[in-house]
């Protein structure tokens, strides 16, 4: 249970952020359209993709610390 307790928070929460958090920021007038909209572009479905990146940068740091740890 414990195990699956991640994945159930970030199904449950995956909707309210991408709708009312990164959706604004990547609009073509919003907060992030001239720095991580130039990557990846502003507009429709680009808040999907940078919840996609974020979580790959977060999953492979937390690989990172893994791994370095030694016990």
């Amino acid at each position: 249970m414990v195990t699956y307790l991640g994945s159930i928070v970030a199904f449950a929460v995956v909707g309210f952020l991408a709708d009312k958090i990164f959706n604004p920021l990547l609009e073509s007038d919003g907060l992030l359209a001239k720095t991580a909209g130039s990557i990846i572009g502003a507009g429709e479905g680009r808040r999907i993709a940078l919840m996609f990146i974020i979580s790959g940068i977060m999953i492979s740091i937390v690989a990172l610390l893994i791994w370095k740890n030694k016990k």
